[in-house]
């Protein structure tokens, strides 16, 4: 999970004037997926390709497909059998000590790979407490 997996897609143009390929003419039904490069052009009697790319988030096997719709070369459907699976690592956690009483200052970065908002959640935990369910921010109580 998390991990980017990517397959090669070679096209090759016939005819006898170059092609371009823009975005727009690349799509994924999975939020997952996205294209390297997204746009190119193939040259004339010769052919050029385009990374899939899979960035999975979850744990699970799921069907999808990749469309190019060039109005010069014309449609190609790619199906595509995708499967996340988790980590063999356990996955980084970050942490920082302080003394009671005293002030530190400790910035992180997170990068969001999914294409919605996401909502970070933090908590502060007792050393050698047991860990509790994390809680609901939207949660009233």
């Amino acid at each position: 999970m998390r991990e980017t997996v990517t397959k090669l897609i070679t096209i090759e143009n016939p005819l006898n004037n170059s092609v371009d390929i823009k975005k727009e003419m690349l799509t994924a039904d999975n939020d997952n997926i996205s294209f390297n490069p997204n746009t190119f052009t193939i040259p004339p009697h010769s052919e050029s390709g385009f990374e899939i790319v899979y960035r999975p988030l979850l744990a699970k096997e799921e069907q999808s497909k990749v469309s190019l719709k060039s109005p010069d070369l014309g449609e190609f459907i790619y199906p595509l059998a995708l499967k996340g699976v988790s980590p063999a690592t356990v996955q980084r956690t970050m942490t920082y000590k302080t003394s009671l009483g005293s002030d530190i200052i400790q910035s992180f970065k997170f990068q969001n790979y999914c294409r919605k908002p996401t909502v970070y959640t933090c908590r502060v935990d007792k050393i050698g407490a047991k860990n509790l369910a994390p809680v609901d921010p939207k949660a009233k109580g």
